[in-house]
């Protein structure tokens, strides 16, 4: 099994464009080779570099420029040897987006979700129990693969840093999800955080197969 831990250096291809329209392009089905996945967080936490680098188009541009609404973009991963399709729903951290993105078919339809918080910007980290909240009110928590990310972990440490390792690792741990500090500048764990929701969504499948027979 490969290391989640590694950093974005495996090839990705990009199947489709984004959608500004929440709606448009929604695939319902859900099954081994295809994947809901909702990134959640506050606005500039750098959600949509995270698809970006993903998807490799370029590296992130450092100019901030605000998701409107809820966009989709859709990728191809390579997982244990088989190619595993995602739609990647982008809504806006904006506030006054929250009712379109809680009552939309993505949001009802997520099988993972990605918490977004930017190290440099404690609000943001603050803002994640909000959101943790908010999801476990309106989905069954047992049925989705979650993780935890820290965005923009190239900036040294001593410059601009208002989340410690520790902290958001503590936290994690007390909501049950995985964390990992991410850069879309350099690619740190990029692919190995979409990689890790995979691996947890199969596994998560095949123990509801087990259970069942």
């Amino acid at each position: 099994m490969t290391s989640v831990a590694e950093e974005d250096s495996r090839s990705l291809s990009l199947s489709s464009g984004g959608s500004e329209d929440p709606e448009d392009g929604l695939i319902e089905r859900e099954d081994d080779d295809f994947h809901n996945i909702l990134l959640l967080g506050d606005s500039g936490v750098g959600k949509s570099d995270l698809i970006g680098r993903l998807g490799k188009e370029e590296q992130c541009n450092t100019t901030f420029h605000a998701t409107i609404g809820m966009t989709m973009e859709a990728r191809t991963l390579e997982v244990d040897g088989k190619m595993r399709r995602l739609h990647i729903w982008d809504p806006s951290g904006s506030e006054r987006f929250k009712n379109l993105i809680i009552s939309s078919k993505p949001f009802q339809n997520a099988k993972a979700i990605v918490f977004v918080f930017d190290l440099n910007y404690r609000k943001s980290f603050l803002s994640i129990q909000k959101w943790i909240d908010q999801t476990q009110s309106m989905i069954h928590p047992e049925s989705l693969s979650c993780i935890l990310i820290g965005n923009k972990c190239d900036i040294p440490v001593n410059e601009s840093r208002r989340v410690s390792l520790e902290e958001a690792e503590a936290f994690a741990k007390s909501r049950g999800i995985k964390f990992l500090e991410t850069s879309t500048i350099t690619g740190k764990n990029v692919y190995g955080a979409f990689l890790y929701l995979c691996q947890e969504m199969k596994q998560k499948k095949q123990s509801e197969a087990n259970v069942t027979q």
